[in-house]
């Protein structure tokens, strides 16, 4: 019997202490109290005291918060806050003495203390990288909660006299895009230029081989202009295209001769140029970084108004003293807007000092222009560079190989196809790198078809590129 008063004497002794107690913290059935007078914190579980705690450093609340969480409690950000005010405020004005003994001897448990694991904390805006804790202040603003920072330490950077806290808020700031938030870290950026003709060289081959290489008929002279962006997370492309396919376009007379040619002396064709913005972006899987996910659109123009290509042939056989066309009207403006999805497989490997590298894509999509079309594409292309050879950086061979097709087929049992190869080399200029490249392709696609005469096939239609890397 006296045992039982004993014990329930100290339980009102320890109930009253608890009450005493300044409530901090409360979560399924964890609680935590400060007692003022002892200068403790004492963790209660479903009532009953779990421990006592004294917080006289930054670990220590870290560790509060695992505690907290081993019992079940789930700590929050307004927690971490209190805590850090209540150390705060208890913290004395080190002596001289003690400030000397710090920056000397207490360098490294600086440096530990600033570099806290990432899942304690993440970057602290223009404090800590790794150390921090979020907190939100529950009274409301116009725009919502106030939101901001507390960092647990700071790292070496801040504390070297060369900090510029202005700087690097807005460093942060730009860091915090769209298109970095999508593409993630080291972003590298490109702008390919190429334009592509039907006889080699765009005409050269003549003077170099004496003979004609090509007729200046269906798909024959076309330009663009890329660019890319890539980071670890994901890419964007845009890319600017105009193609230019011609044929014969003579004028019947009422006696029912044909006139091909103008009375200045240039030849009549019908012309139409085939022009297209297009518009890419992939994200990375998480799971695995060389898979990834694909979104595409592309609106194409059909026409036979100039869009450039018909004065850019035309200027250029001027200066090269070639044949002059007249382009006619005979077609009415045709349109599409293609919206297409799908995933991508890259593989890359070493060969000794080579690198290869393989893609395989495959893509389904609609075009909103005709909604009663639909369209399946597969993409796979095959790489071979030098990489490291002759002291070379990898990113910058002296000779790269590739190969690639792109394969379709709509709900109309249209097939399309382009097979093609280029070879190419580079060189930095200054932080850039550029890639000069020549290539072939051999395309089969509806507006060739449209375009063929009864005797000729598809043409090899030779590419110039360059590429600039920075």
């Amino acid at each position: 019997m006296r045992v039982l008063y004993v014990a329930f004497i100290l339980s009102l002794i320890c109930l009253a202490s608890a009450i005493a107690g300044e409530p901090v913290f409360s979560s399924k059935g964890v609680s935590l109290t400060y007692d003022n007078e002892a200068g403790v914190y004492e963790v209660y579980k479903n009532g009953k005291l779990d421990s006592k705690r004294v917080i006289q450093s930054y670990e220590d609340i870290i560790h509060m918060n695992k505690l907290l969480k081993k019992l079940g409690a789930t700590p929050n950000e307004e927690l971490t806050l209190a805590l850090n005010n209540k150390l705060m405020k208890s913290l004395e004005p080190p002596s001289e003495e003690q400030l000397v003994e710090v920056s000397v001897g207490n360098l490294d448990l600086l440096t530990k203390a600033a570099t806290l694991p990432v899942e304690q904390g993440a970057s602290c805006g223009v404090q800590s990288d790794k150390a921090r804790f979020k907190f939100s202040d529950k009274k409301k603003t116009k725009t919502g909660k106030k939101k901001g920072w507390f960092c647990a330490s700071p790292s070496e950077k801040e504390l070297s006299f060369s900090y510029n806290p202005k700087k690097e808020a807005a460093k942060i700031k730009d860091d915090r895009t769209f298109m970095k938030r999508w593409m993630g870290g080291n972003i590298k950026n490109k702008i390919t230029l190429d334009t592509y003709n039907d006889n080699l060289l765009h005409g050269g081959g003549i003077a170099l081989t004496g003979e004609q290489t090509a007729d200046d008929r269906a798909r024959t002279y076309g330009h663009a202009l890329q660019y890319d962006a890539e980071g670890d997370d994901g890419s964007f492309r845009m890319r600017y295209s105009s193609n230019l396919f011609t044929r014969r376009s003579p004028d019947v007379t009422s006696t029912g001769a044909e006139d091909r040619w103008t009375d200045d002396g240039k030849l009549r064709l019908d012309a139409m140029e085939e022009t297209t913005l297009f518009l890419r972006g992939t994200k990375n899987f998480d799971s695995d970084k060389n898979t990834y996910g694909i979104g595409s659109f592309s609106f194409r123009e059909r026409t036979d108004e100039n869009r450039g290509s018909q004065a850019l042939q035309n200027s250029w056989h001027e200066m090269s003293g070639s044949v002059k066309y007249d382009y006619k009207d005979f077609m009415d403006d045709e349109y599409s807007l293609e919206l297409k999805a799908g995933v991508g497989k890259k593989f890359e490997g070493d060969l000794g000092k080579w690198r290869c590298k393989a893609v395989v894509e495959g893509l389904a999509g609609i075009d909103a222009w005709n909604l009663d079309r639909a369209e399946v594409e597969v993409f796979a292309s095959v790489g071979l560079d030098s990489g490291r050879m002759g002291g070379r950086e990898a990113d910058n061979p002296f000779l790269a190989l590739d190969a690639y097709t792109r394969q379709s087929i709509d709900t109309d049992g249209l097939h399309e196809s382009t097979y093609g190869a280029k070879v190419s080399t580079s060189f930095k200029w200054g932080d850039s790198r550029i890639s000069p490249y020549l290539g072939v392709e051999l395309i089969d696609e509806e507006s060739d078809r449209m375009f063929q005469t009864a005797d000729e096939g598809n043409e090899l239609i030779h590419t110039i590129g360059l590429e600039i890397k920075f």
